[in-house]
């Protein structure tokens, strides 16, 4: 008997969630939302506060925004992963009243009960007929304040100084780690690149961005069939317009190494097709620098292997000396540390 498909609720709530937290910093903004720094009221925590407007949003593309609250909630308590906290959708009419409604993560059977004022997706969109709300999903994460992979590629090419082997492998094996988790629950993460995994100050990795990750527990061959992400990092597979699985986040992690080793994209081209074939054929636009050990340089092309069953796998790349033996001496470091005050 197949298990039930997992999907968001929507329960109305009093309170005003956004009046927990404190604004203390603007992270950036995009096309339909802005990320800023908060501090959650309670006990000073800093936290991640992700808007993103979706009032002139149908029932199709309302369900899929949701959708990342339901991978978030489900990639809970992995250290290499973003944590989710909670998250909210707002309904402002233009100068009048306001409601909140805070989303629950639930199997699609789960009867509604405990007095609980139960929404669905239909019901939050009818509220704003005739675009008269502002209507924005809210969604708490975890602040990585250690900047982005990205900035520290940017910060070693201005500096001419390469990220060190050291940093690279555990880095590479942090990430491993976070991606055997999502997998382990289902969520193909379909967008791995350097913007989008997040550094603590301790320098531990973590992934975050889920807006276009697909959960694929409940798809009918346990693949994904839409061509998204961002074409850089792409995959043969999904280039092709082809059905793809897990092993198309493990050719994402090897864009990913290889612009740690070479300060650059792996792939470039100066039009889209000219990229496809430079994917296609796994040619490189840098050369990988011989100041890297051949251990390392040797996982680059197991990782962009155009054929994606004969990709390596996630264990199979922690089982990599190379990679074991980094992760095994920072868990000792971490186990051994003192503890914090």
């Amino acid at each position: 008997m197949p298990e039930a498909a997992i999907v968001t609720k929507f329960v109305l709530v009093e309170a005003d969630p956004n009046e927990s937290y404190a604004l203390r910093s603007y992270l950036g903004s995009g096309a339909q939302g802005s990320v800023n720094v908060v501090e959650r009221r309670a006990d000073g925590v800093k936290l991640v506060l992700k808007e993103n407007d979706v009032s002139k949003m149908g029932a199709s593309s309302f369900e899929r925004a949701c959708g990342e609250v339901v991978n978030l909630a489900l990639a809970i308590n992995h250290g290499n992963i973003i944590r989710f906290h909670e998250a909210w959708i707002s309904v402002a009419e233009h100068g009048g009243a306001h409601a909140s409604f805070r989303i629950v993560v639930a199997a699609a059977d789960q009867t509604e009960g405990g007095g609980l004022e139960w929404r669905t997706a239909a019901d939050i969109l009818e509220l704003n007929r005739g675009g008269r709300c502002k209507v924005k999903l809210c969604i708490v994460m975890d602040y990585a304040d250690g900047g982005t992979l990205g900035h520290q590629i940017k910060l070693a090419r201005e500096s001419g100084c390469p990220i060190s082997e050291s940093r690279i492998i555990l880095w590479i094996g942090h990430m491993a780690l976070g991606l055997m988790h999502l997998h382990s629950r289902g969520i193909l993460h379909r967008d791995l690149k350097t913007a989008n995994i997040f550094l603590t100050p301790a320098g531990c990795i973590k992934i975050g961005d889920f807006g276009i990750s697909k959960l694929i527990i409940d798809t009918d061959d346990g693949l994904a069939h839409t061509t998204t992400g961002t074409p850089l990092y792409m995959s043969p597979e999904i280039l092709r317009g082809e059905a793809y699985g897990y092993a198309s986040d493990v050719w994402g992690l090897g864009c990913v190494l290889v612009e740690l080793m070479t300060l650059e994209y792996a792939f470039k081209a100066d039009s889209f097709p000219q990229l496809y074939l430079n994917i296609e054929q796994v040619k490189l636009a840098n050369a990988l620098p011989d100041a890297y050990s051949p251990e390392l340089r040797a996982l680059v092309p197991r990782l962009l292997t155009r054929d994606e069953r004969e990709r390596i796998t996630l264990l199979g790349l922690l089982q990599e000396p190379v990679i074991k033996h980094a992760i095994s001496k920072w868990i000792l470091s971490v186990v051994h540390a003192p503890p914090r005050a």
